[in-house]
């Protein structure tokens, strides 16, 4: 029973692939179809979004999810009100700003 144990692959563990760069490069240089999600995934790979070893893809994507979640999350806040008069404030300088100098904001002349 242990050596049938032994030989039963982990099924918990991903396989792990590393990507020739050099052959996708050339591979890619002829063109890849948009069959599937290979064209999506090669790009990826080449821009260096996703690493060589395809056994890191599930962590770095998760970490990446989590990361714009987070930025979303702190962009959408919705602003109490000291942080609400501080933009006031701003925009308001800000307008001061363009006036003094003859500049347009958003297609308007501020003068």
């Amino acid at each position: 029973k242990e050596k049938i144990v032994e030989q039963t692959p982990n099924l918990y563990e991903k396989p792990s692939h590393i990507i020739d760069l050099q052959e996708l490069r050339r591979i890619s240089s002829q063109g890849i179809a948009q069959k599937g999600s290979h064209r999506s995934v090669a790009w990826r790979v080449l821009l260096g979004y996703l690493p060589s070893d395809t056994g890191q893809w599930e962590e770095v994507l998760n970490r990446d999810r989590t990361l714009y979640r987070n930025l979303v999350a702190e962009l959408f806040v919705q602003p109490d009100h000291q942080q609400s008069c501080s933009r006031e404030s701003m925009v308001e300088s800000e307008g001061r700003s363009l006036r003094g100098r003859g500049l347009e904001k958003d297609g308007v002349s501020v003068r």
